[in-house]
């Protein structure tokens, strides 16, 4: 579990906004893995969304959830 504090945040309507987060990472395992499915509208964040081993992310970037997950910096 991880938590975030952003006092300075800015809500949608561009008014600040003193911005709490809670995020929750679990660990899985998917034995047999199909191709991912996005559900949002392309050009979102997940996009690019797939199944990655962690040896396979060392040359990509990542966001700072992931970072804190798998231990690796952000970049």
């Amino acid at each position: 579990m991880h938590n975030l504090h952003n006092p300075a945040a800015l809500g949608p309507e561009g008014r600040p906004l003193d911005w709490h987060g809670v995020r929750v990472i679990y660990r899985v395992l998917v034995e047999e893995p199909t191709e991912a499915r996005v559900t949002e509208l392309a050009g979102g964040s997940t996009a690019d969304a797939a199944w990655f081993t962690p040896e396979q992310l060392g040359g990509l970037r990542v966001t700072e959830v992931v970072a804190l997950a798998t231990g690796r910096r952000v970049g």
